[in-house]
């Protein structure tokens, strides 16, 4: 039998939205911006991918731990993985912050709307921005205040920062168990999974999250300036 040439089609990988950087129209500024969303968003993923592994290893462990027979599988170096999932989660929120700041800088540059680079706390102003509506930036930008996950994480930064995060009255727990008590053992290592990967399905959604949100503000800065021109 001959062999038969399979011929590879060539797939043309469509470029991302956010990767449509026309930067003859836009300012250092805003290029420097640019470059820093793409490497926090970099930053993101990562961390992201790094939670999801060790809450697999943690999900592993509870699993260990709630058998009288699997004892002897939990690891001799006692509840690594929950620490490292925990410094993940706390890493991912405080740089969720920092994503939510360039974005707004970015925007503010991108369209020149005039904030100064250092002003704190305009989220809210820049939103009811006659240019912001007209380029229907503010659907995203509302997105900090309504989404349920960018809301949550969020509120959990200034919770870190901002007041008492770390003591048990809180619900502050180093291995993330829940402040729940229960009897029945099954019930309990339930509930701690339960616990540990509700934050990473966060995480793991606000990554798909950031990506899109990059797309539509790069597509609608592009669009607005195209209608209107900078001279």
């Amino acid at each position: 039998m001959t062999k038969k040439k399979i011929r590879k089609k060539k797939v043309k990988k469509t470029k991302r939205p956010f990767f449509d950087f026309q930067g003859n129209r836009f300012t250092k500024l805003a290029r420097d911006y640019h470059y820093e969303l793409l490497h926090l968003t970099t930053d993101l993923r990562r961390i992201n991918q790094k939670l999801q592994e060790s809450v697999a290893l943690c999900n592993y462990q509870i699993s260990c731990i709630s058998k009288k027979d699997c004892g002897h599988l939990v690891s001799r170096t006692g509840f690594v993985h929950f620490e490292n999932s925990l410094y993940h989660i706390e890493n991912f929120t405080f740089r969720v912050t920092g994503y939510r700041d360039k974005v707004i800088q970015f925007v503010n540059q991108g369209l020149r709307i005039g904030f100064d680079e250092k002003s704190m706390g305009i989220l809210s102003t820049i939103i009811s921005h006659g240019i912001i509506r007209d380029a229907r930036l503010d659907t995203e930008l509302k997105k900090f205040d309504k989404d349920k996950d960018f809301k949550s994480t969020l509120s959990e930064r200034i919770l870190m920062t901002h007041r008492r995060y770390y003591g048990k009255e809180g619900g502050y727990s180093n291995l993330m168990i829940p402040n729940i008590e229960s009897k029945d053992p099954k019930v309990m290592s339930k509930l701690w999974k339960q616990n540990i990967q509700a934050k990473a399905s966060r995480a793991n959604r606000l990554v798909l999250k950031v990506m899109e949100m990059n797309d539509r503000i790069m597509e609608k800065i592009n669009n607005y300036l195209k209608k209107h021109p900078v001279q």
